[in-house]
C-alpha cells in the first residue's frame, strides 16, 4: 500500500482577521495629543523656570597638583598654594605664571593670608611661611609640632596659627619667632582662627568654642559639642557662629559666652562659615549651602548641590558663588535661586574663591585648575 504525505495538511489554519482592540485612529490622535501637551509644557517651562546661565571663563592654567587652600589677591597677582608645596604667582589678568617656588616640603592646605604685601600660610610638613606676594621670595619661617592646615590670622604685630599638635601658637609677624608660649587645647585645631576685639577665636576639633584675650592671656570657654572641623565666623555685634559634625550651627555670645543651637541640617558641616547682614552661610557635607538668618537663627534657604560644599562662600554684593566636590561652581542671588554655574573639568573644590579686579572670581579644584571667571554684573 502506498501512503502519500500531503505537507499542506500540517499548515496550521488561517485565523480570520481581528478587529483592533484600539481603532488606529484613535492611537494617531492620542499620540498627537501626548505630543502637543508635551510640546505647551516645555513652552511653559521655557518661559516660567528660572534661566541658568553659565558663567565665563575668562583664563584656567593648570598647576599640577591640586589645590585646598584657599588663593589670595594681591594687586595683579593671585598667590596660589598647591598641595606638592609650590607656591604660584599667576598674573590676575591673563593667568599667566609670574613664578613658581617651592618653599614648602609637603602640601599648603591651609589658606593664604596677605598682608602689606607679604603673604602668610601653614604647610603639612608643620613649618609656617612668610614670603614677598611679587616675587615668591622667602621672608620667614616657623616650626610647629603638627601639620597646619588653618589659614594664619595676621594682625597688626603677630600670626595666630592653629596646629595638629593641639596647640594655637602666637608668633611675631616680621621674622615668625614665637611671641609666647603655645597654648595647648588638647586636639588639633582644624579650623582658621578670627578676631574679635581683643580676643583670639578659634574651636579645638574635640569640642568647645575658646577666647584667647592677646593682652591679658586669659583663655574664656564655650561648652559647643564636636567634633568641630569648621571654621568660626563672628558678626559685627560679637556674635560667634560655628558648625560641627553632627549637622548643627551653634551661635556663641563673646560677652555671656551664652550658646544657642539651631538644626540639624543634614550633614556635617565643615567648610569655613560666612557671615555677611545677618546672613550666616555654612556649608554641608550631605550636598547643600545652608543660609541662616542670624536673629533669631532660622534657616532661609537651602541651595543643593551634587557634592560635599567643604568651602567657604564668597559673598559679594549680595549674590553668594560656592563651590563644591562635584566641581561645579553656582552663583545665588539673595532670594536663593541659582542665577549662573559653571562646571569645571573635574575634581571638587575645597577652596574657597577669591575676589579680583574687575568683577573676577578665582576657582581652584582638587585636580589643580585654576581658572576665571567672569561675574554678571548685578
Amino acid at each position: 500500500m502506498v501512503v502519500e504525505f500531503n505537507p499542506t495538511a500540517l499548515r496550521p489554519r488561517p485565523r480570520e482577521p481581528r478587529d483592533p482592540i484600539v481603532p488606529p485612529r484613535v492611537v494617531t490622535v492620542s499620540l498627537v495629543g501626548v505630543g502637543a501637551c508635551g510640546l505647551l509644557g516645555l513652552l511653559i517651562w521655557t518661559v516660567f523656570a528660572p534661566h541658568v546661565s553659565a558663567l565665563t571663563s575668562v583664563w584656567a592654567c593648570h598647576l599640577g597638583a591640586a589645590v585646598e587652600a584657599s588663593p589670595a589677591v594681591c594687586g595683579e597677582l593671585l598667590v596660589v598654594g598647591a598641595m606638592d608645596g609650590t607656591l604660584w604667582g599667576l598674573d590676575t589678568a591673563t593667568g599667566e605664571a609670574r613664578y613658581r617656588t617651592a618653599p614648602a616640603l609637603l602640601g599648603i592646605a591651609g589658606g593664604l593670608a596677605e598682608r602689606d604685601g607679604v603673604v602668610y600660610f601653614g604647610s603639612d610638613d608643620g613649618g609656617v611661611y612668610s614670603v614677598t606676594a611679587a616675587t615668591g621670595e622667602g621672608v620667614a619661617r616657623a616650626r610647629t609640632n603638627g601639620p597646619v592646615r588653618t589659614r594664619p590670622l595676621v594682625t597688626d604685630d603677630a600670626v595666630y596659627v592653629g596646629s595638629d599638635d593641639g596647640h594655637l601658637w602666637t608668633l611675631s609677624r616680621g621674622d615668625l619667632r614665637p611671641l609666647r608660649p603655645p597654648v595647648y587645647v588638647g586636639s588639633a585645631v582644624a579650623g582658621d582662627p578670627v578676631m574679635y576685639g581683643d580676643d583670639v577665636i578659634f574651636a579645638p576639633l574635640a569640642g568647645d568654642v575658646l577666647l584667647l584675650n592677646t593682652k591679658t592671656g586669659a583663655l574664656r570657654r564655650a561648652e559647643v559639642p564636636g567634633p568641630i572641623c569648621s571654621s568660626p565666623a563672628v558678626s559685627p555685634q560679637g556674635t560667634v557662629w560655628i558648625g560641627n559634625d553632627a549637622g548643627y550651627v551653634y551661635s556663641v555670645r563673646t560677652d555671656t559666652l551664652e550658646v544657642e543651637p539651631s538644626g540639624p541640617f543634614g550633614g556635617p558641616m565643615r567648610s569655613r562659615i560666612v557671615e555677611d547682614r545677618a546672613r550666616v552661610f555654612v556649608g554641608v557635607n550631605g550636598g547643600s549651602l545652608r543660609v541662616l538668618r542670624a536673629k533669631p537663627p532660622t534657616e532661609l534657604y537651602c541651595v543643593t548641590a551634587g557634592g560635599s560644599v567643604r568651602a567657604r562662600a564668597l559673598v559679594s554684593d549680595g549674590l553668594v558663588l560656592f563651590g563644591a566636590d562635584d566641581g561645579e561652581v553656582r552663583l545665588v542671588d539673595p532670594t536663593g535661586t541659582v542665577r549662573a554655574r559653571y562646571a569645571t573639568k573635574g575634581g571638587g573644590i575645597s577652596a574657597q574663591p577669591a575676589m579680583g579686579p574687575d568683577g573676577l572670581a578665582y576657582v581652584a579644584t582638587t585636580r589643580g585648575e585654576v581658572l576665571a571667571l567672569r561675574l554678571p554684573s548685578t
